[in-house]
């Protein structure tokens, strides 16, 4: 195939539940370095901790908070502390802060990481030790609806209280919210869910998206997610190495989206060989589109998925370890041939993992656009949802705007290809598509000279 991927515009963020702050909202900051005692009103004043923030916020508010550590009872004393957004609040991390040197305004979720931590005593170790002091629920929301998490890294919940023992991460019923470009890490619960669980059957327009669930753990089922909620979207996600009895990706009860993410190595551990490392579904509809399931605990496709009851899976356009029952509908049973899904520490399962598509992946351009989430132009890593005649199955599409060869970079390499092919009506270097590589397709490259592709 040529090498050369071609843009075909994705759409604009339309979800009418996603854009939550008016022209009247106010701005809220917060800055885990932050001198106490300060009022939110600019960075120079902002609330050091993240819960007297939300305490302060009113429906409508956007709290920009800073890199940093943030904890749900900055007192270290009451593990049933979370942080609870009201209705209409928008919280959103990734910012430099004045701490960080330069414009505290600028941007980016994995330079500047933004951690609402459950660890309140800063002792946990590994493989979910030490964890008795940790958060219940690091986020809570009950009631609310209209609000957004988005940049933040949720980690070190441990749901074991009472009648809190689903969702470390985030615990949620009766509420409508959105969750963007984040990581839930290292949540652990009892029962379902380690990462997030999804509790009623009422809320409906619950849009997981862009988002990272790499080693979480439940006592039962779910280690990434349990859902009892009709119809969440899971969209774009990668869902890594977390495990659970059965079910160490995900639990269904009830109707659920998934599409375009990448469930891999994900692992169930119930004596006799849990079921379902991918999914288990137990009596819901759950959909899954364009997405990746290999590899978890195992290569035979009830590893994958397991079905219980009366429950319907629907399959399209997907790649499945073992596949047997769910061939047909566009499945295949191919390899994603990750580049380097570890990432830089080594370790498969951390919030370094890149499940990034190479160069000849036999996933590029399998998926179906049709069944692309609408209103979501990016991928996992930030680039264009679609690059190419056809969608990539999985959380990442390989290349981006400006990228003729390919590589995950504009560079001369690029610029090299289109005037290589200046004036010929061919695909190699015709970046917007339009049949002729011409000056359009050159300021393509010259306007993202110097990028990389998404994160």
């Amino acid at each position: 195939m040529a090498l050369t991927r071609r843009i075909v515009p994705a759409g604009f963020l339309g979800l009418s539940h996603v854009l939550m702050a008016s022209a009247g909202a106010g701005t809220i900051y917060v800055e885990a370095s932050a001198p106490a005692g300060g009022n939110g009103a600019s960075w120079a004043t902002a609330y050091a901790e993240l819960a007297d923030a939300l305490g302060a916020a009113q429906d409508g508010d956007v709290l920009l908070v800073a890199q940093g550590n943030y904890l749900p009872d900055p007192a270290r004393l009451d593990r049933l502390r979370s942080f609870s957004p009201r209705s209409g609040v928008t919280v959103r991390g990734g910012y430099r802060g004045l701490a960080g040197g330069g414009n505290p305004n600028d941007r980016d979720p994995r330079a500047f990481v933004t951690v609402l931590n459950g660890d309140l005593n800063g002792d946990d170790g590994d493989d979910f030790t030490n964890r008795d002091d940790n958060s219940v629920n690091v986020v809570f929301l009950r009631n609310v609806e209209r609000v957004v998490i988005e940049g933040l890294t949720i980690r070190g919940g441990r749901a074991n209280v009472d009648f809190r023992r689903d969702g470390g991460g985030l615990n949620a019923a009766f509420s409508k919210f959105v969750v963007r470009d984040c990581v839930f890490s290292e949540n652990q619960c009892e029962w379902y869910g380690g990462g997030i669980a999804l509790l009623n059957s009422f809320a409906g327009e619950i849009d997981i998206i862009n988002t990272f669930f790499v080693y979480n753990a439940a006592g039962r089922l779910g280690g990434a997610v349990a859902t009892y909620t009709t119809s969440p979207r899971f969209i774009n996600c990668y869902i890594g190495n977390n495990v659970a009895a059965s079910g160490g990706g995900f639990y269904v009860n009830q109707n659920c989206e998934i599409t375009n993410c990448t469930i891999v190595h994900n692992i169930v551990v119930a004596s006799g060989g849990g079921v379902g490392a991918g999914l288990y579904n137990n009596g819901g509809v759950p959909v899954v589109s364009n997405s990746i399931i290999r590899d978890n605990t195992g290569t035979s496709e009830l590893r994958q998925f397991w079905n219980q009851g009366s429950g319907v899976i629907t399959v399209r356009n997907s790649t499945i370890s073992g596949l047997n029952i769910y061939a047909g509908n566009g499945n295949v049973n191919l390899p994603a041939n990750f580049a380097n899904l570890a990432g830089p520490d080594g370790f498969i399962g951390t919030r370094d993992d890149q499940p990034r598509l190479p160069p000849g992946s036999p996933l590029i351009g399998l998926g179906d656009n049709a069944l692309v989430a609408p209103g979501v132009a990016t991928d996992l890593f930030g680039g264009p949802r679609v690059v190419g005649d056809s969608v990539d199955i999985g959380a990442d599409e390989f290349g981006c705007v400006g990228d003729a060869n390919a590589d995950g970079v504009i560079n001369f390499a690029d610029l090299n290809v289109v005037l290589s092919s200046f004036g010929l009506t061919t695909d190699q270097g015709d970046l917007n598509a339009d049949g002729v590589v011409n000056f359009s397709d050159l300021n393509l490259v010259l306007s993202a000279f110097g990028a990389s592709c998404g994160w």
